[in-house]
């Protein structure tokens, strides 16, 4: 018996990506792309003022070692 049987939950089907959508993104300007990026960041700064990263590092080496030791 597999777990989705046992716990009576039945696979779904993938939901299929929304061509409009996609056409949007893959029509998006660089500086549209950016705008985009910039609006998200001024948004979660505003949400989240006193966030910061709790992995210590001083390079991008670290960065990437503290990344996945912390997983």
């Amino acid at each position: 018996m597999t777990a989705a049987k046992a716990s009576g939950r039945t696979k779904s089907a993938p939901a299929k990506p929304d061509p409009a959508l996609a056409r949007r993104w893959a029509s998006e300007t660089r500086a549209g792309l950016v705008r985009r990026a910039r609006r998200m960041n001024r948004t979660l700064a505003q949400a989240f003022p006193d966030a910061h990263c709790e992995l210590d590092f001083r390079t991008p080496l670290e960065l990437t070692v503290a990344t996945i030791l912390s997983a």
